[in-house]
């Protein structure tokens, strides 16, 4: 009978062990190790800037948009009434938007994104002033900036560049200052616009990416500029040049361009 009763439970251990999964413990992995919250910072190298290319000798030919823009020199445009709120949360609640969550829930996650992504520069963190840009992003984050995606129907990748931009005009910096805090923002849509906001920041450059073309790209030549002025017309002219992309859609080469040649005309040295 004892021996019966033995045998039984030494089955019934083997059945229980067969059925359910045993931990795995890899070597030398301590048991409840912490995990560290660095491993992007350790496992991912910060971007350095592109080379200078000076003596380019590029044949830069004048569009319509170019055209466009000097008639409106002097505009000067409203900002979009989502960014209004005066810092109050957005009534409806972000999980109830059709259009799913914002591709940035917190500061951490742009600022990673503007150090680690290839979709950045290395003069969009060069040119940004971190305090000035969190503070920034922490005021709309749960206010205009969803307000705006629901309103264009935006997607995440619209969004996420819209962001990016509104955020990084906000928080210049050049010449080893910071330039005053504006909060400037692009206009409203209007109904003879080509594009929604969210739509044309696909074609805006930030003012780093500006910075970056202006050193290396073959669209245009390069220019010695007073990084100082140049920041302060990018931010002064944004909404104007923002309203005029939304209003006409033109192509992203048509947009820097004019964004390259304004600014080398007003800062060049």
């Amino acid at each position: 009978m004892k021996k019966s009763i033995l045998l039984f439970a030494a089955m019934a251990l083997t059945l229980s062990a067969c059925g359910s999964p045993q931990p795995v413990f890899r070597q030398g992995t301590p048991i409840n190790a912490p995990v560290p919250n660095t491993v992007r910072a350790n496992s991912v190298n910060e971007k350095s800037p592109g080379p200078l290319i000076e003596n380019r000798n590029v044949s830069v030919p004048r569009s319509g948009f170019d055209a466009i823009a000097e008639q409106n020199q002097n505009t000067n445009l409203p900002a979009d009434p989502a960014f209004q709120s005066n810092g109050e949360v957005s009534a409806q609640s972000p999980f109830d938007s059709p259009f799913g969550e914002l591709p940035f829930e917190t500061w951490r996650d742009l600022s990673d994104h503007i150090r680690y992504s290839n979709e950045t520069t290395y003069e969009d963190r060069q040119f940004m002033n971190s305090r000035y840009a969190e503070g920034h992003f922490n005021k709309y984050i749960n206010t205009a900036f969803r307000d705006v995606r629901n309103l264009y129907k935006a997607t995440a990748e619209e969004m996420k560049r819209f962001i990016l931009l509104d955020v990084l005009v906000n928080s210049l910096e050049a010449g080893g200052r910071t330039l005053p805090y504006q909060d400037i923002h692009n206009p409203p849509a209007e109904r003879h616009y080509k594009l929604f906001p969210t739509q044309a920041a696909m074609l805006m450059p930030t003012f780093g990416e500006i910075v970056n073309y202006n050193r290396n790209s073959y669209d245009v030549n390069y220019v010695r500029w007073d990084e100082y002025r140049a920041a302060r017309y990018y931010q002064a002219n944004y909404s104007r040049i923002f309203g005029l992309v939304m209003e006409h859609g033109p192509s992203k080469r048509d947009a820097w361009r004019l964004v390259h040649r304004e600014i080398s005309s007003y800062a060049s040295r």
